[in-house]
């Protein structure tokens, strides 16, 4: 209800929101990492996914497409192997809609 100075009022437009939800969770196992990891994704949708791999300074620096399912998805990150020890942020995409989780390699 929007109230002006003269003490009338009118109702505001009702506006339909969209709440889109097709990723609902990823994770990173083992983490942290030394030469291999496994990212698993749980998606409400069957689509196509992006997964990019940036490092601390925000480089891409892997890019991978992949076909997700309904429900869970495991993908081996091959690029593990050749990654120095730090920390990577791992996004995964699907329909405009991102989530990002944190990788640690720890080669010793």
């Amino acid at each position: 209800r929007l109230i002006s100075g003269d003490g009338k009022f009118r109702y505001s437009e009702v506006r339909t929101i969209i709440i889109k939800n097709d990723i609902q969770k990823i994770t990173i196992s083992p983490n942290p990492a030394s030469n291999v990891a496994t990212l698993t994704v749980y998606s409400l949708v069957d689509a196509d996914a992006l997964v990019n791999i940036f490092d601390v300074s925000g480089k891409l620096i892997y890019r991978q497409t992949i076909t997700t399912n309904r429900g869970t998805n495991n993908i081996n990150l091959p690029i593990v192997e050749k990654l120095n020890s730090g920390i990577y942020m791992v996004q995964v995409s699907i329909n405009e809609e991102s989530m990002t989780e944190k990788l640690i390699i720890n080669k010793k």
